[in-house]
This record gives C-alpha cells, sequence and structure tokens, in this order.
C-alpha cells in the first residue's frame, strides 16, 4: 500500500494540464494580482478537486440511502459506515493537498501570512483581509 505522499507524487504526474477545468470567479475590484500560479501548484489545485469530485458522489450515495430510509428500506449499516469513514478519508486529504497548495503559492509569491486567492486564468491575488473571511469549506476552496 502507498503512503499518502507516494500517492500525491504519482498523481502530480499523471494531471492532464489541458483537461485542468480553471476557476471561474474574477479578480475582484480591491484584489492585487500576484501573477499566475505555477504549474505544480495548478496540479495539486487538480487533484482536490478530482478528490471532492470524488466526496460529492459518496455524498450523493449517503443522500440516496437517506432517502430509501424514509421510504422504509433499512440500509447495511456496515455500508453507511464504510461510506461515513471513505468521507473522512477524502476530507483529510483535501486538506492536506489545500494545504500545500496554498503554502506552494505563499511560497512562490513570497506572501507568508497574507490573504490571497485564485482567480480566472489561474491569477494569483492578494486580497483584502475583509474579502477572505469565508466560512469553511468556502475558504479551503477559493482563499487560502
Amino acid at each position: 500500500m502507498n503512503t499518502f505522499l507516494e500517492e500525491i507524487i504519482a498523481g502530480l504526474k499523471d494531471v492532464n494540464l489541458d483537461e485542468m477545468k480553471e476557476p471561474d470567479e474574477k479578480v475582484g475590484d480591491f484584489e492585487k494580482i500576484l501573477g499566475v500560479a505555477p504549474e505544480h501548484a495548478k496540479r495539486l489545485w487538480a487533484m482536490r478537486e478530482k478528490l471532492a469530485a470524488s466526496g460529492l458522489l459518496l455524498v450523493k450515495e449517503l443522500k440516496d440511502l437517506a432517502m430509501n430510509l424514509k421510504m422504509g428500506d433499512t440500509p447495511p449499516l456496515s455500508r453507511i459506515e464504510e461510506l461515513r469513514t471513505d468521507l473522512q478519508s477524502i476530507t483529510d486529504r483535501i486538506d492536506i493537498l489545500n494545504g500545500h497548495f496554498w503554502n506552494e503559492v505563499r511560497r512562490t509569491f513570497k506572501v507568508w501570512g497574507k490573504d490571497v486567492g485564485l482567480r480566472k486564468g489561474w491569477q494569483v491575488v492578494l486580497t483584502p483581509p475583509s474579502q477572505s473571511a469565508l466560512p469553511f469549506p468556502f475558504s479551503a476552496l477559493f482563499g487560502g
């Protein structure tokens, strides 16, 4: 069994940059563009997005099981527990990738301790503190 670090390293190589969906949020009026995210950071972003998509599939399955429960079916508790465990694992992995992504962005642009965001065209922006106070999980998705 590979460690998560080994999975990250292998996954970074497998990311197809041409197939990556870039962020679609436009640069805000009071945001300062620092530059374009480096390729390795884009790859981390793509890996995180792929994990998030797989997590959404598990959430959908859990919702379906809950709907079946309302209709009188009794879903196997083992499957519910398996889904819960898998979702927690995905959440933990997303947190790690997200932290590494923002660390790489801050390291690249030397903006330690600053609020940064990622915008359309892979533009890294410096955000005013008042605009980066998004609640989790939105802060994890849209700004470090």
